[in-house]
């Protein structure tokens, strides 16, 4: 039995893919890499496995798209992971690059998601972790000059063990 949760994910997959579909960015039959093919090779790292794709948009399939795929779909499509993961928000919105990030990287307040993910959620350079490290992740999407990939995430760093090449508050 499929998990309410997953369900869930996976119709706003579908919703999601169709406003793609709508805009024009995913074309079903396409040949072009604008096709279920492509979206496969995004989302799931092989262009032959588009039968995956059309199982996850068909009502009466078992499948049903798992969260990594679901940020994968995210950052290949430029969707707010929020809405996809959570349900929150909007499927376009934007988030603003925060501006303690794009104070340290001079990057202009508010600028339009790029290729890497900022999270908040520390990575902890020490010997214990605290209570108050539990806590609610935060993302937003940045670029800079000469860099391109999908992949890359970058987050704040906590703890001393790495110094003094890498300190607390350095941003990996």
């Amino acid at each position: 039995m499929i998990r309410e949760d997953r369900v869930l994910l996976n119709n706003r997959f579908v919703r999601v893919f169709h406003l793609l579909e709508d805009k024009g960015v995913i074309v079903k039959n396409d040949r072009n890499g604008k096709g279920v093919g492509d979206v496969a090779e995004r989302v799931l790292g092989n262009k032959s496995y588009g039968h995956i794709i059309r199982a996850y948009l068909d009502p009466e399939s078992k499948r049903v798209i798992d969260y990594s795929q679901a940020r994968s779909f995210c950052r290949a499509y430029g969707i707010n992971e929020e809405f996809i993961i959570e349900g929150e928000g909007t499927p376009f919105e934007t988030k603003n690059v925060s501006a303690p990030f794009a104070d340290f990287y001079n990057i202009p307040e508010g600028s339009t998601p790029g290729n890497i993910l900022f999270t908040s959620v520390e990575a902890f350079a020490g010997a214990a972790v605290s209570l108050d490290s539990f806590t609610r992740e935060q993302n937003n999407y940045f670029s800079l000059p000469g860099i391109s990939g999908g992949s890359l995430v970058a987050f704040p760093v906590t703890g001393n063990s790495m110094e003094p090449i890498i300190n607390t508050g350095d941003i990996v």
